[in-house]
């Protein structure tokens, strides 16, 4: 029987969660079986886990992990996009929440198989890794998709708090690609490597200054909050131009209600949704050379494997995404 990493309650260690024998996954109509062979871990990960994200009202036992990259093992009827052994990405979310309907199983990748709806997933084009793809998926459309709601693009001018984040990564490259000017904030430690990514018009080091007090961003368009330090939004508002657009991936200061906040045209906490179409756009990217993945660590498919995963990833340091390596 094909295993999986699963917990059956919320927990506070992750040596809770064992990797267990399942039951082989079906495909149902419009949906495709994915023999996965790398999961990438996230942040969310260990914010389920630990019930901070109970009120989506998971299902117990609960497969750890939403990004995937492997080779499709079956297709469900109505499925004609994609075909036995096609190398596929993806990450199993709904819209804004990985519960949806047409999701058979919300989370699943940290498995040896996994159903996934089929609109949600992508192909791998020649040249890139299992490691590239599945790296790339939940933070690469958190990043777009971010960047989109605040009407980011040529003329404008955006601020990424957390330039070194998973998320931040891809949002100062998409925003550069853009045509927009962009701003970031890092640490000493951490400068460098957000500079290598060539993206950023200025790097703000906040350990000299608070990007608050920058005055080239008095009356800047939009600011994408991947930290969610407290008093990010009151900082915002003090910054941002009338009409000016906000949001946080990490925060709950600014709610829920976009229109909430005037004289601002939008603020409020932003949920990625799952999308093949723009996973595709973005991995062809990567392959036009045009965005870059960086994978700081890998970790092999074992009960330790997946408990120093999650603890890497919720340390905060990585320099890039850590990935599980499942065959």
């Amino acid at each position: 029987m094909p295993k999986a990493a699963i917990y059956r309650e919320y927990g506070t260690s992750y040596d809770q969660i064992k990797i267990e024998e399942v039951e082989k996954p079906v495909a149902l109509p419009n949906t495709i079986v994915i023999k996965v062979k790398v999961a990438a871990a996230n942040p969310v990960d260990t914010s389920v886990f630990k019930g901070y994200l109970s009120f989506w009202n998971i299902t117990f036992p609960y497969t750890v992990g939403y990004d995937i990259a492997g080779v499709v093992e079956s297709v469900g009827d109505n499925v004609t996009d994609f075909a036995i052994g096609d190398n596929v990405f993806t990450v199993n979310w709904g819209h804004g929440s990985p519960i949806d309907e047409g999701i058979p199983v919300s989370g699943g990748a940290f498995a040896e198989y996994a159903v996934i709806k089929a609109s949600l997933v992508a192909k791998i084009p020649d040249g890139i890794t299992y490691k590239q793809a599945a790296a790339l998926a939940l933070v690469g459309l958190t990043a777009y998709q971010g960047l989109a709601t605040l009407q980011v693009g040529a003329g404008t001018k955006v601020l990424i708090v957390g330039g070194s984040t998973a998320v931040g990564q891809f949002a100062i490259q998409l925003a550069k690609i853009s045509g927009a000017t962009v701003y970031t904030t890092s640490s000493s430690r951490s400068k460098d490597f957000v500079a290598s990514f060539n993206s950023a018009d200025q790097i703000i080091n906040y350990n000299e200054v608070q990007w608050e007090n920058y005055a080239e961003l008095q009356g800047i368009d939009a600011i994408y909050d991947t930290v969610g330090q407290t008093g990010t939004f009151d900082k915002a508002k003090n910054v941002l131009k009338s009409g000016g657009r906000f949001i946080t991936i990490a925060s709950q200061e600014a709610g829920h209600d976009p229109s909430a906040h005037p004289p601002l045209a939008h603020a409020s906490f932003f949920g990625l949704s799952g999308n093949g179409e723009q996973l595709s756009y973005l991995v062809n990217l990567v392959k036009e050379g045009k965005l870059k993945v960086v994978i700081d660590g890998e970790f092999p498919f074992t009960n330790q494997g997946v408990v120093d995963l999650l603890e890497k990833t919720a340390g905060g340091k990585s320099n890039g995404k850590n990935v599980l390596i499942i065959s």
